[in-house]
């Protein structure tokens, strides 16, 4: 199992083989810099303090996680496959967990980085089954890397089959903070259950 990646590692995808910028998707390698650029400028402003909430995957009512959002639809249409051995680990936050932290960190004088993510990262090829069945959908197929890289682009390949989750552990400790949905399942259970009552 990969260890989760706490604050002060730099920003995952700057991490990641994606020297394939030439590719016709979305340049991961300039993401990278741009947010890890933003992330230094805020830390370094003078005369404030310089706090960066990394949020993971949010999920909940308007977001892709919706259960009539993208992630859903593709799931029900049979469109979202499991890439290579669906190694990329997610970590999830519930919005309103993740609105919750944010207050809790607007009432305080903080520096720094923290994640804002639930208790419990998990890989792409157990999640994304956990998710099809609650929503009513086929179980997901399977495509390899080579295949996604060209359908989908580097930067889904990395999410779904290289990406690592985080810890929160920073976070709780700085602001007494605890997400309501400790787990993304318990978090899905309740979002897609609401559609179903």
């Amino acid at each position: 199992m990969q260890q989760k990646a706490d604050d002060s590692v730099p920003i995952p995808l700057a991490q990641a083989n994606l020297a394939r910028d030439h590719h016709r998707h979305a340049r991961p390698g300039l993401v990278a810099q741009a947010i890890e650029s933003l992330e230094r400028q805020t830390q370094d402003a003078r005369g404030m303090s310089g706090t960066v909430l990394r949020y993971g995957w949010f999920y909940g009512p308007g977001t892709s996680y919706d259960p009539e959002g993208t992630i859903p639809t593709a799931l029900r249409k049979g469109a979202m496959p499991i890439v290579g051995a669906g190694a990329g680990t997610y970590s999830f936050i519930n919005l309103r967990d993740a609105a919750a932290a944010t207050m809790k960190v607007l009432g305080q004088e903080a520096s720094g980085i923290y994640n804002i993510v639930d208790d419990s990262p998990v890989r792409l090829s157990e999640w994304l089954p956990v998710a099809a069945k609650l929503v009513g959908a086929p179980a997901p197929g399977r495509m390899d890397e080579d295949s996604a890289r060209q359908k989908l682009g580097d930067m889904r390949v990395y999410y779904m089959n290289e990406q690592r989750g985080a810890s929160n552990a920073k976070a709780k400790r700085a602001f007494n903070w605890q997400p309501a949905f400790a787990s993304w399942r318990t978090g899905f259970e309740a979002l897609y259950s609401d559609r179903t009552s």
